[in-house]
């Protein structure tokens, strides 16, 4: 279930969703887990009077309350697509967001936007750059975010910066890149452009994280890529 913690609104939906039903109330409550609500969220739930009045509903809720804390620190949640990145001359504002960090803390649940300066970017690209970045593929690795972006061709290839892997570090505010050279890497591959096949659906370029481990899988209707780097 996807919760809205403002005013405690979620558990007003769930009530009118159930209705009168005390079962249909029980079974989504105990699809939430309540380790993740914030103290006043706890206090207003305990408090209902269809919670209380049910001795099993509330011991249950009583349960799930005390159950482990897996969600406690900082997580880092990319976001699907962000606002058209332009990176060329006359490029249009100073930040991009590419995701959010989650702070979990005991009495209550932060949300805030990662922003990134553009200008940032830019100089470690090195060049101006006419495609459009609109989305990635982000992985996060010690306090690190890791960006395969996804662009559109321009210009009959001319633009080649996107044969890299760039990292962020959310603690110095800085880039670097990890090259990758297919041509050395797996001589005789067909992929001349990185950003060629951008927008068809045979392709896919998609970065994983397995403990230090980074993968990056590059899929088209001819070929299928894996490379991988220990990051440790």
């Amino acid at each position: 279930l996807i919760l809205c913690h403002e005013n405690c609104l979620w558990l007003e939906a769930i009530k009118h969703w159930a209705q009168q039903c005390d079962r249909k109330l029980f079974s989504a409550l105990q699809s939430i887990q309540m380790n993740y609500l914030q103290e006043d969220e706890i206090e207003t739930l305990l408090g209902d009077n269809r919670v209380k009045d049910n001795k099993n509903m509330l011991e249950m809720v009583k349960l799930k309350i005390g159950e482990k804390d897996n969600h406690a620190g900082v997580k880092y949640y990319s976001k699907e697509r962000f606002y058209g990145l332009y990176l060329g001359d006359g490029m249009i504002g100073e930040n991009f967001s590419p995701g959010c960090l989650l702070h979990h803390n005991e009495d209550r649940i932060i949300l805030e936007n990662v922003e990134i300066s553009i200008d940032s970017l830019r100089k470690v690209l090195g060049q101006n750059v006419n495609q459009e970045i609109n989305s990635a593929s982000q992985v996060v690795y010690n306090n690190e975010i890791f960006f395969f972006f996804r662009t559109r061709c321009v210009l009959e290839h001319a633009e080649m910066w996107n044969k890299a892997i760039f990292v962020y570090s959310l603690v110095e505010k800085n880039w670097r890149k990890i090259a990758i050279s297919l041509s050395e890497l797996i001589p005789g591959n067909d992929i001349g452009c990185m950003s060629c096949d951008e927008y068809d659906r045979s392709t896919a370029k998609i970065l994983h994280i397995e403990q230090s481990w980074l993968y990056l899988f590059i899929s088209t209707d001819k070929q299928r890529i894996l490379l991988c780097r220990n990051l440790e």
